[in-house]
């Protein structure tokens, strides 16, 4: 081999753009550390994801910059709480390596009366969703409960 310090190199790049990437589809459990609920969602192929254990969803994508980030942003209905209107949700997970992946998790309802940020792990659960969850959410996505 003529240049075996190059070729070493180009493998050595390759190993890491592979490692490099995005969350895949798949049942994801995020918050937890007695912090905040343990909520678990699916994010599906065509970029949409939903609650399996409350009743939120919205759009999410790998970051085509920094291709070890992800956002994920949705937003949910209030009922039977002081509040009725709507939650929302952003979390972005900073993806390295394998599982868990941590992220920042900011949950706050449209008038401003519930506003709550924290530092979250996520982990990958399975590859098939289950069914999304449909009952009605009484309290805020990352509050403990329901």
């Amino acid at each position: 081999m003529r240049y075996p310090v190059l070729c070493v190199m180009a493998l050595a790049s390759l190993t890491t753009s592979a490692e490099a990437t995005g969350l895949n589809p798949g049942e994801y459990s995020i918050g937890g550390g007695g912090i905040s609920a343990t909520r678990t969602i699916c994010l599906a192929d065509d970029g949409t994801w939903y609650g399996v254990n409350f009743n939120f969803g919205g759009h999410w994508q790998n970051d085509p910059n920094f291709h070890d980030h992800a956002a994920i942003h949705g937003n949910y209905a209030l009922q039977g709480h002081d509040y009725d209107g709507y939650g929302n949700t952003t979390i972005t997970v900073m993806k390295s390596g394998d599982d868990p992946q941590s992220g920042v998790w900011y949950d706050w309802f449209d008038d401003n009366s519930y506003a709550f940020a924290f530092q979250m792990g996520m982990s990958f659960v399975k590859s098939k969703c289950d069914a999304p969850f449909t009952g009605e959410n009484t309290r805020a996505a990352s509050q403990p409960g329901q």
